[in-house]
């Protein structure tokens, strides 16, 4: 949840999108927002009837945990996260090249 609201600044989420990213128990989910909210590093504004959640940008942490988390995610985790799509860990293994001399 926070990698997708660190790596979406602009972005507003509900509390279900949130809880769907997370990927746990609604409970466990709902305690890591409010977790997140008692600390500061999320705002809520209100989008309809329901609440939406977005990164504080202003917080003096965002720089540092924008920083982690780019140089925690793989490449292809980090633009899975960007395309909301499932990232293939293969793609982390390097192919040799057509010009290079393959080790045996």
């Amino acid at each position: 949840m926070l990698a997708a609201l660190i790596l979406h600044p602009e972005r507003q989420y509900g509390t279900n999108e949130l809880l769907a990213i997370g990927g746990r128990g609604v409970g466990a989910g709902r305690n890591a927002i409010k977790a997140f909210d008692r600390a500061g590093i999320i705002k809520k504004s209100a989008r309809g009837n329901q609440v939406a959640y977005s990164i504080d940008v202003d917080h003096p942490i965002y720089p540092e945990l924008r920083s982690i988390c780019l140089k925690t995610f793989g490449m292809s985790d980090l633009v899975a996260v960007i395309g909301n799509r499932p990232a293939h860990r293969e793609d982390h293994e390097r192919k040799p090249h057509h010009d290079s001399p393959t080790r045996k």
